[in-house]
């Protein structure tokens, strides 16, 4: 099972490296949120394993991923783990869509908004013309380096089984438990 599982981490990784340059620092990219003088920064969970998830609200995929990451927030949270999302609807009324969707669904981690593409682009490390489906996943380690991205149709990590989510988290916390420099194998398989 072990083997079968690094075997999707090395195929994933060859695959996720033709979009997105990995590892990575953070971007810089400030997640909007309701409140205009309040934004989510990133950089602010250094130290922690953090799982920032672009979604769109009206996509079913999407609400799964947002519902399973607030199971991890609620088990891994008191651990040292921090969910993070942020809409991309292609919408003006996007500000306006959070607050209904957060007062809806209940998600146990901060939520806020990105609108425009060169933020989002930018912020998965992708070229401008790249179209990445919905939901996106970018796994952070505790100093700050994108270890892990993975998008939509990556039936590896999307499926109806999101086991190897909750290993990527548990490894993460791990190494960051035992000191050990994050290992250079940084993507699933796809």
């Amino acid at each position: 099972m072990f083997r079968h599982l690094l075997a999707i981490v090395w195929l994933s990784l060859v695959a996720s490296a033709q979009m997105a340059k990995i590892p990575r620092p953070i971007a810089k990219i400030p997640i909007h949120t309701q409140d205009p003088k309040k934004s989510i920064n990133l950089n602010s969970y250094r130290g922690k394993i953090v799982m920032v998830i672009l979604f769109l609200t009206d996509c079913d995929d999407c609400l799964k991923m947002v519902n399973f990451a607030s199971q991890l927030q609620n088990e891994f949270g008191p651990r040292g783990f921090q969910a993070v999302g942020a809409a991309v609807d292609p919408i003006d009324k996007l500000p306006y869509l959070i607050g209904a969707f957060v007062n809806r669904y209940r998600p146990g981690f901060p939520i806020g908004y990105l609108i425009k593409q060169d933020e989002i682009m930018s912020l998965l490390g992708l070229p401008p013309d790249a179209r990445p489906f919905a939901p996106m996943l970018m796994f952070i380690d505790h100093t700050g380096t994108v270890r892990y991205q993975y998008y939509g149709r990556d039936k590896a990590i999307f499926g109806e089984n999101y086991g190897n989510l909750r290993l990527i988290v548990e490894n993460l916390l791990r190494q960051r438990d035992e000191h050990k420099v994050p290992n250079r194998v940084t993507t699933p398989v796809k």
